[in-house]
């Protein structure tokens, strides 16, 4: 049903790892450093800083040993670090580029912000969360640092992220990218495998009415049996949402999603 009504396919062979707060930034540094053939990098919030810094000289390092490192900034949140670093970037050898930029003649869509956190190293290993790239994050500003989740994962849905991460690219730069450096020809054995763990990746593009993001949320909602976490820092429930939860506390399940409840085209 997920997959019919949000689009996302539950496929096994992932390994998943959950990393709270500061982990998440260890982690990926890691891997950026290790990359062998690509770096495809686009949150939607960064900005100057210690953080940010760090960032740029991994990818740039990178960048100068022949890996392919693309590093997409959103026009509204992320653009004022990308331009901050993209000399040097650009001349260590990095593409760098916005992705939806504000301007007044594109004001009446100006709304229509990508919030996607992408990140995709060598086509294998890939990350999502909550994180931006700022301060904020590690305590290194004013105040102390910002909880947040984020995952780590490999598997069949690294290439999902990847095909995602490459169409936001062709519409910032009218350049798609494809091959073997961005989609390897084989996975690692311990992700193709049949085992390992189920996990589908929901891609919500803005736009009017629900979104694939809402209905695969309202669908585990109503789908839960035993226990219900929600740890997101944009959780603003919706009347709907609000019965939704209230049916599964009670044990009732289905809520708005079964029968001719349907979920309503103005949104959640």
């Amino acid at each position: 049903m997920v997959t019919e009504l949000a689009g996302a396919a539950f496929l096994p062979g992932h390994t998943v790892e959950v990393l709270t707060d500061l982990a998440v930034f260890d982690a990926m540094l890691r891997d950026i450093r290790a990359a062998k053939r690509s770096i495809t990098f686009f949150t939607y919030f960064c900005e100057p800083g210690a953080l940010g810094d760090r960032f740029a000289r991994a990818m740039a390092e990178r960048a100068r040993a022949g890996v392919r490192v693309l590093w997409l900034g959103d026009g509204f949140a992320c653009d004022t670090l990308l331009e901050a670093v993209r000399a040097q970037m650009e001349a260590a050898g990095t593409e760098v580029a916005i992705h939806r930029p504000i301007a007044w003649y594109r004001l009446h869509r100006a709304q229509h912000r990508n919030h996607a956190r992408l990140v995709v190293i060598d086509g294998v290993v890939g990350y999502t969360g909550g994180f931006g790239l700022a301060d904020a994050w590690t305590g290194e500003a004013d105040e102390g640092p910002w909880r947040d989740t984020s995952a780590r994962f490999t598997g069949p849905s690294v290439e999902e992220m990847q095909a995602a991460f490459l169409t936001a690219w062709a519409e910032a730069t009218g350049t798609l990218h494809a091959g073997t450096d961005f989609f390897p020809p084989h996975l690692p054995a311990d992700s193709a495998a049949a085992g390992g763990v189920p996990a589908a990746l929901v891609l919500s593009p803005p736009g009017l009415g629900s979104t694939p993001a809402e209905r695969a949320t309202a669908l585990t909602v109503a789908g839960a049996r035993r226990t219900l976490f929600i740890s997101n820092s944009y959780f603003v429930p919706t009347p709907l949402f609000h019965r939704l939860l209230i049916d599964a506390a009670r044990g009732g399940g289905g809520g708005g999603v079964k029968g001719g409840g349907g979920l309503p085209g103005k949104g959640l």
